[in-house]
């Protein structure tokens, strides 16, 4: 598992997540978006999974913790390049609608731009 960050503005930052996103794996992820929340000014956050092997449902709770605390701060949780089996699974789980999604660094950048 490897996770790379940028800043896209004050209020926003993009992750670059790479291999399995299970529960042997997620406590990386989970640690570096906790640190981000900790931070009272990041409203939105974007998850680059495009080369995310695996989704687990460990992961798949983070999604969704990450997303209602973005929420509770008007901000916004996206998930970018996510995979078409990745998507069919969140969908199937009738979750797929609870989440933002770009194909692009630049789709996320005009996501937050106003921000």
């Amino acid at each position: 598992m490897k996770i790379a960050e940028k800043k896209i503005n004050a209020v926003s930052k993009l992750f670059y997540i790479k291999g399995r996103l299970d529960a042997h794996s997620v406590d990386l992820i989970e640690e570096a978006m906790l640190k981000e929340l900790e931070n009272i000014e990041i409203q939105n956050l974007a998850l680059d999974i495009g080369e995310v092997s695996y989704l687990g449902s460990s992961g798949i709770k983070l999604f969704l913790y990450l997303n209602q605390k973005l929420k509770s701060r008007n901000g916004t949780l996206v998930l970018v390049k996510i995979t078409s089996s990745n998507k069919r699974l969140l969908d199937a789980m009738g979750i797929g609608e609870f989440f933002e999604y770009a194909n692009s660094e630049d789709e996320v950048m005009e996501l937050f731009s106003n921000a």
